[in-house]
């Protein structure tokens, strides 16, 4: 725990651990001490814990502003997605139609006379 943690030295949650007494219900319902954590806000100066770079480094595609790359990008690399054959054989898409056959019991055949089909 922090020393100047202020919060978590004045909350008093051992009534929520006393499980014969503690009553629940939804609005008493919290998560567990400890377990959230507020957002950090970047880029908001040094006084802040994150400023100037904010974490990111100096220099470099991944220190730019928006999403470094693209999903599936590996770099000079010849991606998996593209590495790997097309998924062939699978009827997808308009004109292909899954044939539809109706089982039949082999009890429902053995009622059946041998020649009358």
């Amino acid at each position: 725990m922090k020393m100047f943690d202020w919060k978590q030295r004045e909350a008093d949650d051992l009534h929520l651990n006393d499980m014969e007494t503690a009553k629940f219900s939804f609005n008493t319902l919290q998560p567990a001490q400890g377990s959230r954590h507020s957002k950090t806000r970047r880029g908001r100066g040094i006084a802040a814990g994150q400023g100037a770079s904010c974490g990111f480094g100096m220099h470099g595609q991944k220190s730019r502003d928006g999403r470094p790359t693209r999903p599936g990008f590996e770099g000079r690399q010849n991606p998996l997605y593209r590495r790997l054959p097309k998924f062939v054989g699978k009827p997808l898409g308009s004109g292909h139609t899954r044939t539809l056959y109706n089982p039949i019991s082999t009890s429902a055949l053995s009622k059946i006379d041998a020649g009358s089909l």
